[in-house]
């Protein structure tokens, strides 16, 4: 269970991060990214199960990675 606290903590580090760099009219295919990596970070929040909460974790921060390359 720490760790997955531990990786909650360090995606959503780099959530707050990247929104700090998101525009005022982010575009539809920015606002899908963004509404799934909030859902995937939703769904890890729990920590009910540390598995499943890591693979959202996961999840969520592959597509952070695709929203970066679209804000480069």
């Amino acid at each position: 269970m720490p760790l997955a606290r531990t990786q909650l903590a360090l995606v959503t580090e780099e959530w707050n991060a990247l929104s700090e760099q998101l525009p005022e009219e982010p575009s539809d295919e920015m606002t899908a990214l963004i509404e799934r990596i909030q859902e995937h970070m939703g769904n890890a929040t729990g920590l009910a199960n540390p598995i499943y909460a890591s693979g959202q974790l996961s999840k969520a921060l592959s597509l952070m990675g695709e929203l970066s390359a679209l804000l480069a």
